[in-house]
């Protein structure tokens, strides 16, 4: 039997050296510094993309650049998280799994038993099998109180149809106890229809009686008459929702090492620039590390030593500027056996790019305008202040919203703004946080409606969205594009006031890749969504196609 479970991430590959990356800082910093951007999926001629532009300006100059790795503990915690301007005291939350047929599981696989997605999982070909869970998310967040397992089973017909799953917790991982047994003398599940082997699909679980929280699970299963199981999805629940305790579900805003020896995070700064104030925010801390620069990415000077640290903030300061156009982080010892992990990188000085908004919006006709260019910004919703009809009003704060290219993916809007290394890269993919990206974002405009509409019916027309979104006008709220790439207008007369400066806000919803009722009637909630993005080839919010203001008959 083939097993589906392997594929998830074939087409997000994975770095194997540290040389593949740093091959390509060295060739992304030798390259001729033009930058020419991707256009708009239905624009042949035109890129509404910003022009990133030297700024003298003193300021934090690694906040929002390109970010790199030596390593992640998951494709969640990546380096891009280390300058994205996010500073809070939450540890990074960390899943280690441990199955009967693999031991420790890789990185790859480690959150497929909690990805929100049926076809990916752990095969054991055998009867019998267990699998152990270690998280602090469990430890400090998590209280649970009832379970469910998803999978199928391969069998044979001859043979004890006696099956359990039993469920443990332990406080150090060492002596488990038994929670709560699930068992039956005939074959769980229903059988798979038109399959050519005898294959049942089943969806279990039980309360556990009382809420508990332990940082250590282990499930077991056995059936006597199994050649092999599938374990797809492993759900925990309190008081009927779901806690997520994996995937890009979760999003925490750190970098986390994948191991604990010799690491490293290197912030490109965009050309040689000056600095002379460095600040580290550790959650868990290097003893030993070198800050260091670089003009080329291969040869590094040292310029502070960090000695016997225990701090959570390691800073340096200096009357000398320090010049450099690459800063590393270069980790030696870590302060405990679990690695590094790192909130955020500050660094100040002078010199490197920062995005200018393209011009816009363009005269198409006497009553068309393309509104694809000019004030646009964007923002993850997690960081947004404010309900959408404050969002969608003249004078909202957008300040620290990011620029934004439309048309285009939020992902590419992110990429021409000079923030992530190129998301269509299989390398620096690897450096971009799934879980930072698995959001909702907001979009926003200012722009003056001409006098020559004034007494016309105006509509707000959208040539596609992805993949579903709410427009607002001028603090109104006008309606949803429901379906992808939907062409889709709005009669915006009564909101917008024609010679003068008006505001459209758009929220864009993430991805939902896998949506399908999967729990059953334990938990009598048939609102559960599998909705995990498979890579960031996947994530493709945004405003993809043009939008226009059209002014008709009055």
């Amino acid at each position: 039997m083939k097993n589906s479970f392997s594929v998830k991430l074939n087409s997000f590959p994975l770095i194997t050296s540290m040389f593949s990356i740093i091959l390509f800082i060295v060739c992304f910093a030798c390259s001729s510094g033009k930058i020419e951007y991707p256009r708009g999926i239905d624009l042949k001629n035109e890129s509404f993309a910003p022009k990133l532009v030297k700024s003298n300006k003193y300021r934090n100059i690694a906040l929002q650049r390109p970010a790199f790795h030596s390593s992640s503990y998951n494709n969640n915690l990546t380096a891009q998280l280390v300058n994205d301007g996010i500073t809070d005291s939450i540890p990074p939350l960390w899943m280690k799994v441990t199955s009967s047929h693999k031991g420790i599981v890789s990185k790859q696989e480690r959150e497929y038993l909690f990805d929100r997605n049926k076809a990916t999982g752990f095969r054991f070909n055998q009867p019998k099998g267990w699998i152990k869970l270690e998280s602090n998310h469990f430890a400090a967040f998590n209280v649970v109180d009832s379970f469910a397992i998803i999978g199928k089973i391969r069998y044979r017909e001859s043979g004890t149809e006696n099956w359990e799953f039993t469920l443990s917790n332990s406080t150090m991982g060492i002596h488990y106890e038994p929670v709560k047994t699930i068992k039956g003398n005939k074959l769980t599940g229903k059988q798979v229809e038109n399959h050519s082997e005898k294959v049942n699909e089943f969806e279990t679980g039980a309360s556990l009686g009382k809420p508990m929280r332990n940082r250590f699970y282990k499930l077991d299963f056995s059936c006597g008459a199994a050649l092999d199981w599938e374990i797809s999805e492993v759900c925990f629940f309190y008081k009927g929702k779901q806690n997520e305790i994996g995937g890009p579900q979760i999003f925490t805003s750190a970098w986390k090492s994948g191991g604990n020896k010799n690491e490293w995070i290197i912030i490109d700064l965009g050309e040689k620039s000056r600095f002379n104030h460095v600040k580290v925010y550790w959650l868990d801390p290097a003893k030993e590390a070198l800050l260091e620069t670089s003009d080329d990415g291969l040869t590094w000077k040292t310029f502070e030593t960090i000695s016997g640290n225990t701090s959570t903030i390691s800073e340096f300061n200096s009357r000398k500027n320090i010049k450099g156009r690459f800063i590393r982080i270069n980790m030696l010892e870590p302060v405990n056996e679990i690695g590094y992990s790192i909130n955020e990188i500050e660094v100040y000085g002078k010199g490197g790019p920062l995005p200018r908004q393209a011009d816009g919006p363009v005269q198409v006709s006497d009553d068309n305008i393309l509104l694809s260019g000019g004030n646009w910004k964007l923002q993850r919703s997690s960081l947004v202040q404010g309900n959408a009809l404050r969002i969608s009003k003249i004078g909202y704060d957008d300040s620290g919203w990011i620029i934004a290219t439309i048309p285009a993916t939020v992902i590419k809007s992110y990429y021409n703004a000079g923030i992530i290394p190129d998301p269509d890269n299989s390398e620096t993919q690897q450096m971009i946080s799934e879980s930072f990206f698995f959001s909702d974002f907001w979009y926003r405009n200012e722009f003056v409606v001409p006098e020559s509409f004034s007494g016309k019916n105006i509509s707000l027309h959208f040539e596609g969205i992805y993949p579903k979104a709410d427009i607002f006008v001028n603090g109104e709220n006008f309606g949803t594009i429901k379906s992808p790439l939907q062409k889709d207008s709005f009669d915006i007369s009564r909101a917008v006031v024609p010679g003068e400066l008006n505001a459209i806000a758009v929220k864009i919803y993430k991805t939902n890749m896998f949506k399908e009722n999967i729990v059953d009637d334990y938990f009598n909630n048939p609102e559960y969504e599998k909705a995990s993005p498979i890579s960031l080839s996947a994530v493709k919010p945004g405003i993809i196609r043009s939008i226009f203001l059209i002014s008709g008959g009055e």
